[in-house]
């Protein structure tokens, strides 16, 4: 049927387009934006209700900018990840290999430079810290991620570098941000060491500097349980300090959730369920934002 609706190259077309969706990663853009749009309600305007707060047409534009910025990122580190990607998720990788290295730049240098005039119509500011933004995921693409160290934390500032973005639109730093951003940096930054064990073997083959293979396997699933036990007494802190209902649900499923993470990687060392779990949290992290507002 789809071989009559469409021509062949409408339908090589919408090919390369479903496998754009695969390489920007479509699924961790949307919840980059519900993120967003809960830290601009309940973090930075808490007592500005939900509609006043969204008949702001900047703040739409602000947040599109800041998605487009995300999407040409994860084109870029895609672009350079290809070789490693092939390695260890060779399934994964089939629509990848498929987008020329021209589909690629057109795609990144088009969504850079509207990310880039949207940010210029919202503020000069934003314009600013949006474009260093996109120039630091660039160079974290190309370089960073390569350095001893650098390739974890990197990548876990680089995800919350759009709430700092958010902070700018509004000039405003409050700690229920900071408390919302320590939450989930140290989730991202233990996933990002998970996902260097499951993906040693690629960083082996093409020497790359990863934490586990710098300090060894077993060292590097001493610092995932560790930044577990951190996350545990993080989560506990908040449990004393926010009480509302739904809320404790949220924050015990994560004591819950982390003890078990702690448990699979300290005693089984299995990083695929870890890295599963750690999903779950992130995912709970941002739930939990309308909460982390009553503080």
């Amino acid at each position: 049927m789809a071989r009559k609706l469409f021509s062949r190259r409408t339908r090589y077309f919408l090919y390369k387009v479903w496998a754009l969706l695969g390489l920007v990663r479509w699924y961790n853009i949307v919840l980059m934006a519900i993120a967003l749009y809960l830290s601009a309600i309940y973090l930075f305007n808490p007592e500005s209700g939900v509609v006043p707060v969204l008949r702001d047409i900047r703040l739409h534009l602000e947040i599109l900018a800041l998605i487009l910025f995300i999407a040409s990122g994860f084109i870029i580190n895609a672009f350079y990840d290809l070789e490693k990607d092939i390695i260890n998720r060779p399934t994964q990788t089939f629509f990848q290999k498929h987008i020329s290295k021209e589909f690629s730049f057109g795609c990144y240098f088009a969504f850079n430079s509207l990310a880039a005039l949207i940010s210029l119509i919202v503020d000069w500011k934003v314009f600013g810290i949006n474009v260093l933004f996109s120039f630091v995921l660039w160079a974290y693409s190309h370089k960073m991620r390569k350095m001893r160290f650098i390739g974890e934390m990197g990548a876990a500032m680089l995800t919350i570098a759009p709430f700092f973005s958010l902070s700018v639109y509004y000039w405003d730093l409050t700690w229920k941000m900071f408390a919302f951003i320590s939450l989930i940096f140290l989730f991202i930054l233990t996933r990002e060491v998970v996902k260097k064990l499951i993906a040693i073997r690629g960083d082996i083959i093409l020497g790359d500097q990863s934490i586990p293979i710098v300090i060894g396997e077993r060292a590097a699933s001493i610092v995932v349980v560790s930044l577990g036990i951190i996350s545990i007494l993080q989560v506990g802190y908040l449990v004393t300090q926010v009480f509302t209902g739904i809320s404790d649900f949220l924050f015990y499923a994560m004591l819950v959730l982390l003890s078990a993470a702690v448990i699979a990687e300290g005693f089984k060392k299995d990083h695929l369920q870890v890295n599963f779990i750690y999903k779950i949290l992130i995912l709970l992290s941002i739930l939990t934002i309308p909460y982390i507002g009553d503080l």
